[in-house]
């Protein structure tokens, strides 16, 4: 449960607020600058439309709201711990007008509140705890993982930790002299040496040791 004052009216915000109902492809029609509004913004229009005559929401207790009928002097129980309404649409779990009314004077959001687009999640949330969470936090979990993004991460970390610990990442070894001599045959290649000196030395090793 998140607090943050006027959810639902900020999620009308990031669309267009007057939106035509008519259009099923949820599209204003301004001209050029027309663009796509998220369904769960139409839908949260749609229950400010069927609130607006609600008049009276009062809290009983600190799980507790009771909203009064616009059309009689019934009142309709509101849970919000797991976001429950006596009404016809609340009793079965979904989301109706009176929880729209108690999100909106109480400023929490029910877990049946209507889907929220990535995008909405962060702009609640940085309303809600300020701009410090990473964006990844915000990513659907059924979203798709590029290959090798664990692996170069892995590979950075590693380097990050040699250098911490003072480990060269690779080894080079300075080359001053390549060529040919007994010792580079049993190797089946060439032998590098990093001084001339010690090129010598063990060509009279190899010399010695010859039968």
């Amino acid at each position: 449960m998140v607090g943050v004052k006027n959810i639902s009216e900020m999620m009308l915000k990031q669309g267009e607020i007057h939106v035509h109902h008519g259009n099923e492809s949820g599209k204003t029609r301004t001209g050029k600058n027309s663009r796509r509004i998220p369904k769960n913004t139409l839908d949260y229009q749609k229950f400010f439309e069927r609130s607006k005559n609600i008049t009276e929401v009062t809290q009983v207790d600190e799980k507790t709201f009771k909203v009064q009928s616009e059309r009689t002097l019934e009142y309709y129980v509101v849970g919000h711990v797991i976001g429950f309404c006596t009404c016809l649409s609340g009793s079965g779990g979904h989301f109706c007008k009176h929880l729209l009314e108690v999100e909106n004077k109480y400023c929490i959001m029910f877990q049946s509140a209507l889907l929220l687009s990535e995008k909405d999640r962060q702009q609640l949330t940085y309303l809600a705890l300020g701009k410090e969470i990473p964006l990844s936090s915000f990513e659907d979990i059924n979203s798709p993982v590029h290959e090798g993004s664990s692996n170069e991460h892995t590979s950075d970390q590693t380097t990050s930790q040699q250098a911490e610990l003072g480990a060269p990442s690779q080894f080079n070894i300075p080359i001053d002299q390549i060529g040919e001599h007994p010792a580079a045959m049993q190797h089946g290649g060439q032998l590098r040496l990093e001084y001339p000196l010690s090129a010598v030395l063990l060509s009279i090793l190899v010399a010695v040791a010859a039968p």
